[in-house]
């Protein structure tokens, strides 16, 4: 019965696994949570050492984009670029997931930026980035 399919419909809903997305950070709290804010323009992007990464429910790979630094809004930069850490994350049919920005040469826009401790600079997440004009072109083939 339809009744019966309905049921059965929810069941199989409920028990799949939650996947949740990361919402989007409000200006204001990007501010507040980066160690570095700055206006620049996207010059170049490279494969990261170890670029590729294959998941259970993903292919990773990471990046590091080269932003020249025009204006530094937070924080202290002494250098003309910075390297920025990224990843772009390809799921296997079925799975969804969070996602980085996706940098392309010559973008341009402010980046809230934190150091994970390890000399890496990276986006806070996905909307710590604020695109003033967009960049263009594919992203190096990495293996």
């Amino acid at each position: 019965t339809k009744m019966r399919m309905t049921l059965f419909c929810m069941a199989i809903v409920a028990s799949l696994p939650a996947m949740a997305l990361t919402p989007p950070i409000d200006e204001h709290d990007l501010m507040a949570q980066a160690d570095l804010v700055i206006r620049g323009k996207v010059i170049d992007i490279k494969c990261a050492p170890n670029a590729f990464e294959q998941r259970a429910n993903a292919t990773v790979t990471h990046y590091i984009a080269t932003v020249e630094v025009n204006t530094v809004k937070k924080g202290k930069w002494p250098g003309r670029t910075i390297p920025v850490r990224f990843r772009e994350l390809r799921y296997v049919k079925g799975f969804v997931g969070d996602a980085d920005h996706i940098f392309r040469v010559g973008e341009r826009g402010y980046y809230y930026l934190i150091s994970r401790g390890d000399g890496d600079w990276w986006p806070i997440n996905w909307s710590a980035v604020i695109v003033k004009h967009t960049g263009e072109g594919p992203l190096p083939f990495c293996q």
